[in-house]
Order: C-alpha cells, then sequence, then structure tokens
C-alpha cells in the first residue's frame, strides 16, 4: 500500500528541516574561517557573526515551531545540566557587584550569552535528530580540511630551512585564531568527526576524510602543543578501544579499515617530525616524543602556569563569594604578578578563573558540568550494547576530554572556535535520549518560552557591535610601544580621536590590559596638551590602578611644570604600582626625584624594592 499524501508530506517537511539545520550548522562553523575586518582579534568579529546568527535561527525556529514542539520537556524537566548551566550564568551575571571594572564584565556576560544562544538553539535543532550524526560528520570534516589546508598551502618548501622556520613562526600556523594552542585545539575538536566519519562511510567520503585527518594532524603535530599532543594521545586510545571492540578481530576488514586511520596517522607523524629534525630550534619545535618528555613541574611553562593557579586561588580566597568580578582576572591579577615579566591576561586554567571572577560556589558549580557530562556518557557508552548506539556519547566523550584537558591549561572560555565545541558537547549530552511525542497542548507555552529566549540572544548584540568598534580602534594602537606612541602614532591617531570614541567596552586593550585612556594621555603629552593629558591619566587609573605607567607621565607633567613635589610623589606612585615594567632608566630616575629631598630612606626602599625583584646589580651603582 502506498503512503497517504498526508504521510508523504509530513515526511517531505522532515527532510527539507533536515537540509535547513545542516546550513544552519555550516553557518555556525564558518567562524573559523572569518577575516579579521580589521580589528586587533578575531573573536570580536566571531562573536558578531556568532549572535547575528543565533537571531536568524531563533527567528527561524519562532516561525517554524513544528521543529522544536514537544523538546522543552526533555530539555528542561529535571535536567540537572540545564539547570546547573542557568545557575553558572546568573551567579557570573551577579559577580558585577564585586568587579572594579564593569566594562570586562559586561563583555564576558554577553559573551557567555552569546554562547547559551548557541547552545538553545543547537539543542532544538538537532532534538529528536541524531540520525544527522553521519551528515554532520563529513560536514566537520569538510571544514577541518579547509582549516588544516589554508595554514599548510604556506608551506612552499620542504627542504628549505629558514622558509620552514618563518612558516612555523609566521601567522599561517595559527589559521585565523591568532594563537597555535587554540588553533591545535580547534582541530582537535574536529577529529572525533573525523575519525567517525571514516569509519561510518563507505564511498568517497572515506577517502576525502582520511586527507582530512592527515592535514589535520600534520598541523597539530607541527604545532607540538603539549595539551593537544596529550589530548590527541587519549582521543585515539578511546576510539580505537571503541573501534577494535566492535569488530570481530578475526574479520579482516577490521585490520584493513584500521589502515584509514593508522596510514596518515604515521605519514603525518613522520613528516611533522622530519620538518621540526630540519629546523634544529628545539623547545616546542623538538620531536614530537622530546616535546612529550618535557611535560614535568621544572619546565618553566608549567612552572608559570603553577604560578597563575596560585593567583587565582588567593583571589577566590579574598573575594569567596562573588569573586573579583567576570572577565576581571587580568586587572587584578597585576598587583599579584610582580614576577612576572609581562602580565598573564588569562590564568591558563578555565575553572580556576572562573573560580577567581565568580566566586568558589560558581566555580564549583561550573567544573560540576564537566563532571556530569563526563559521567552521563561513561554511563550510555557502558550501558548500550549496540555499538553503533555508542558513538555518539563516545564522541561527546572525546570532545569533552579534548576541551578540558585545553580548559585546563589554556584559555577556551572565551574563544568561539572552542565554544562551538563545547555547545555541542552540551547539546549532545542533553539530546541523546528517547524522543517524547510533540503534545499540541503546549503549543502557545512553547512558543512563549522561546519568544523570551530570543530576547535574550537580542541583548547582548549592542555589546557585541561596541567590541567590534573597539577591537578596530585596538590594532591602531596596540602594536605601539608606549615610550615611542606619538613617533609610531604620528599623523594616524591624536589623543582627542581616542577620546571622542571613548571605548567603553571594552575601556582597555585586550592585548595588554593597558586603558585606551592612557594611551590617549600619551598622545596629549607627546602633543604638550598637559591639561588633558592628566585628566586622561587619571582616567585610566579609575580604569586599572595596577600599572603605574600613567603616574609615570603625570611625574614628567608636574616635572616640566616646576611642580617637584608632585613629580617626586608621582614616580614613586608609578614606581611602586608595576616594577617589574619599570627599567633600570627609569628606576634611576626615582632616585634623581629623591636626591633633592635627600630622602635616604626612601631610596634604600626603592633599591631594594626594585633588586628583589630583577636582582640587577647595576642597580647598586
Amino acid at each position: 500500500m502506498s503512503k497517504k499524501p498526508h504521510s508523504k508530506r509530513k515526511e517531505s517537511n522532515q527532510q527539507q528541516y533536515d537540509v535547513s539545520i545542516l546550513a544552519i550548522f555550516i553557518g555556525y562553523l564558518l567562524i573559523d574561517f572569518l577575516p579579521y575586518f580589521g580589528t586587533a582579534e578575531i573573536i570580536a568579529p566571531q562573536y558578531l557573526h556568532l549572535n547575528i546568527l543565533n537571531i536568524l535561527v531563533g527567528l527561524y525556529l519562532y516561525i517554524n515551531p513544528e521543529i522544536f514542539l514537544g523538546s522543552w520537556k526533555s530539555l528542561i524537566h529535571k535536567k540537572y545540566l540545564t539547570q546547573a548551566y542557568i545557575v553558572f550564568l546568573i551567579l557570573s551575571s551577579l559577580s558585577l557587584i564585586s568587579a572594579n571594572n564593569t566594562s570586562l564584565g559586561i563583555l564576558g556576560i554577553a559573551q557567555l550569552l552569546v554562547v547559551f544562544g548557541m547552545i538553545v538553539n543547537f539543542a532544538l535543532l538537532f532534538y529528536g535528530r541524531l540520525h544527522l550524526i553521519l551528515k554532520i560528520t563529513f560536514i566537520v570534516g569538510v571544514a577541518a580540511f579547509f582549516q588544516a589546508g589554508q595554514a599548510l598551502i604556506h608551506l612552499t618548501s620542504f627542504t628549505d630551512v629558514n622558509l620552514i622556520s618563518e612558516f612555523l613562526k609566521g601567522a599561517h600556523i595559527k589559521g585565523n585564531t591568532g594563537n597555535v594552542n587554540i588553533f591545535s585545539a580547534s582541530l582537535l575538536t574536529k577529529l572525533p568527526f573525523v575519525l567517525f566519519g571514516i569509519l561510518m562511510n563507505r564511498d568517497w567520503k572515506r577517502w576525502f576524510l582520511m586527507i582530512a585527518l592527515l592535514l589535520m594532524l600534520v598541523c597539530i603535530l607541527l604545532i607540538n602543543a603539549r595539551a593537544s599532543l596529550l589530548s590527541l594521545i587519549i582521543t585515539l586510545i578511546i576510539f580505537f578501544t571503541y573501534y577494535f571492540s566492535s569488530r570481530a578481530l578475526k574479520d579482516r576488514k577490521t585490520y584493513r579499515l584500521a589502515l584509514s586511520f593508522f596510514v596518515p596517522l604515521l605519514i603525518a607523524f613522520v613528516f611533522a617530525n622530519f620538518l621540526l629534525s630540519q629546523i634544529e630550534l628545539g623547545a616546542r619545535y623538538s620531536s614530537t616524543t622530546e616535546r612529550l618528555q618535557q611535560i614535568n613541574l621544572e619546565e618553566s611553562s608549567i612552572k608559570t602556569r603553577l604560578l597563575f593557579w596560585g593567583s587565582a586561588l588567593k583571589l577566590s580566597s579574598e573575594n569567596p563569594i562573588l569573586g573579583v568580578g567576570l572577565g576581571n582576572w587580568r586587572i587584578e591579577t597585576i598587583s599579584l604578578e610582580e614576577w612576572n615579566p609581562n602580565l598573564s591576561l588569562q590564568a591558563h586554567n578555565d575553572f580556576l578563573e572562573i573560580l577567581a571572577e565568580t566566586g568558589v560556589f560558581n566555580g564549583l558549580i561550573y567544573l560540576s558540568l564537566f563532571v556530569y557530562i563526563f559521567v552521563v556518557n561513561i554511563r550510555r557508552v557502558i550501558r548500550e550494547k549496540e555499538h553503533d548506539h555508542q558513538i555518539v556519547p563516545l564522541l561527546t566523550l572525546m570532545l569533552l576530554i579534548i576541551y578540558g584537558v585545553d580548559a585546563l591549561f589554556n584559555f577556551p572560555l572565551y574563544r568561539p572556535t572552542m565554544q562551538l565545541s563545547f555547545g555541542l558537547v552540551f547539546v549532545f549530552t542533553l539530546i541523546n535520549t528517547p524522543s517524547i511525542t510533540p503534545q499540541k497542548s503546549l503549543f502557545k507555552r512553547e512558543r512563549m518560552i522561546y519568544f523570551c529566549l530570543l530576547i535574550l540572544m537580542l541583548l547582548p548584540i549592542y555589546v557585541n557591535y561596541i567590541f567590534c568598534q573597539t577591537s578596530f580602534l585596538e590594532m591602531r594602537v596596540r602594536e605601539v610601544d608606549t615610550e615611542t606612541v606619538a613617533k609610531s602614532l604620528s599623523g594616524k591617531i591624536t589623543g582627542d580621536k581616542i577620546m571622542d570614541q571613548n571605548p567603553k567596552i571594552p575601556n582597555v586593550l585586550r592585548s595588554t590590559a593597558t586603558p585606551f585612556a592612557e594611551y590617549a594621555g600619551i598622545l596629549y603629552y607627546q602633543e604638550g596638551k598637559y591639561e588633558p593629558a592628566a585628566k586622561a591619566f587619571d582616567n585610566a587609573n579609575s580604569i586599572n590602578p595596577y600599572l603605574g605607567r600613567s603616574d609615570f607621565y603625570k611625574s614628567l607633567i608636574a616635572e616640566n611644570k616646576g611642580m617637584q613635589d608632585s613629580a617626586y610623589f608621582y614616580m614613586k606612585s608609578s614606581f611602586y604600582r608595576r616594577t617589574i615594567k619599570i627599567n633600570i632608566g627609569v628606576f634611576s630616575k626615582a632616585l634623581s626625584l629623591a636626591v633633592p629631598y635627600q630622602d635616604t630612606t626612601e631610596m634604600l626602599k626603592m633599591y631594594y624594592h626594585y633588586n628583589s625583584i630583577h636582582n640587577n646589580p647595576e642597580a647598586a651603582y
């Protein structure tokens, strides 16, 4: 008997929805290929792209509610994951109460809301549609192919040592992420999809995904990031354990298909290590095995991370309830890091950073999300008897490990390319349950719920737009050395231009935590406009009071005006705020201002303070 017309129409509609959902998913993956659009950081246009896409997808779902009808009860009711994440967002927002720099907090909340909107859309789009997982693996594989290929296409010679060194140290190996570690982690998040795509496909797609796997592995092994290498090993162990346990070992096809994985892995390992051996730079550019051997507590970068983590624990102990404010790590840790020649900007551990920024309770809630996801997916793998039903929880588990390891040692929390994988981990855990029958009686209520969520998706759009505008300005000033700022920016930008734009979100350069007002003040000083310079420096001190550079220039202004008392006062203030950024010449300047006052006590104090950090013999002369 032929299908009824109504049944055929319903099936046709479902196919159309499936196509539209995959197209939307591709739209989210495009963040890995966006240009900078003249901004200082790719994350500004990426968040704006995600925000706009969230709104467009939200409108599409609101117009076509039959896509998600019946899913709310399963996604929300008695779901710890959903409820805990909402509490996390609320407590993160409440941390603004304790933030000294609310601008950074508002930006952080806006970015979290963008990720929340993406998770909501993913949950509703993919609910009851895990049959699309095969197509999803191929789409992610295509994205990985082009992402890795874009980087490797710039490797023009395999034998020229200088060209290889230039390639590895240049911008191309970073993709569009701006950071080699993030680029490597971004590729790794696509690895589980590619592995399962090779396993499940039987036609030309398998060969294509094998090439994608090869290109990805070459990039990951060339970058040689230890966190990525560790994640890679764990991921491969999990996958091959599943692969060999799910097939009869006597079947020749089992081993023949295994070549689809081992051949790209072997070629990538040999090729990457050959290139690394050509340049002989050591450190991160040593062989893969030597790089793994560098994982020990005595290694310098690990020691530095331990110091960062100590700062996070100290901040959290001093501010256990609400923390120092979301996004305020880069400001509040400056006074704790006199040993650090560069500002940390991130804690290099998302869990500790959240703990310090939003309070101990919220930090534990955030950590519990990962523990819960891990436990749920482990249970599903064990409980499922059919190996095919283990694929989604295993894929989710592998993604979680990759993201979790990166969160332990780096800072994926505010990186959109990593948040995309976090959203998939969250959603695949949430929706991997038996589907329920849509209930027409819930139609109005479900649409009302989603209308409220759609309004929530609209809230951060202004903040992300301003973030992009501010990032344009940062691009014009961030590479400028503060001592030669006027020479570098002469004819390009003035103090008036910076203050006219009056950057609000964020009000500091994300690459240095330096207030924009400070750059305006330096330009005013070089232009001889002392009054607006002093006002700009006061504004900068209210935004970030720990750097001390504003007071250094206020001392110069006072000295030029013949106000020696003020010059000495501001120089001491600058010196004790951020000594590590002050060179021997500035130390000498501070001493020279103390000489007319015969302030030997202060001179000795400055000497011991400076030398305790720098251990510089020149300081004694």
